[in-house]
């Protein structure tokens, strides 16, 4: 199956993640960078206490302008909660993923990666990390990675 680049999957089940996983398999050797979007969303793009706005497309749009200017030359793939919502967000080198349970499709894509070691994954969530690090991806906080003078 040849991968799906820049795609937005609206509704997945539980069983269809590792299958999901598959199809978006990156250039050997390219390091490959998956942000939380539904955390670094709070962290990055919502100001204040405007959390119940987290959910809202407006700040998932903030959010990925962000990535695209932070990360925009690197393989990217931004994982939001949230199987129902239907957007056609995806830039160039931005894939944009909506499952209902964000921190298991990026476990189960770093798992399945044929070298976790070229995997960054962005987030706050301690767990998420721990998860992760564990399969020997590196983990980077929102913040420090998508600053405006990221790497």
């Amino acid at each position: 199956m040849e991968p799906v680049r820049g795609a937005t999957f609206s509704c997945l089940h539980e069983e269809d993640l590792d299958a999901v996983a598959a199809t978006l398999g990156h250039e050997a050797g390219r390091p490959r960078v998956i942000v939380d979007g539904s955390n670094a969303v709070h962290a990055v793009a919502v100001q204040g206490r405007e959390h119940a706005l987290a959910r809202e497309l407006e700040m998932r749009a903030r959010l990925l302008e962000i990535v695209e200017t932070a990360l925009g030359n690197r393989d990217v793939v931004v994982v939001f909660d949230d199987a129902g919502l239907v957007a056609g967000e995806s830039g160039a080198e931005l894939e944009v993923v909506h499952a209902p349970d964000a921190d298991e499709w990026i476990v189960s894509e770093v798992a399945g990666a044929p070298d976790a070691g070229n995997v960054t994954v962005v987030t706050s969530d301690r767990e998420l990390s721990r998860r992760v690090s564990e399969l020997g991806a590196t983990t980077e906080r929102p913040r420090t990675a998508l600053a405006g003078d990221a790497r």
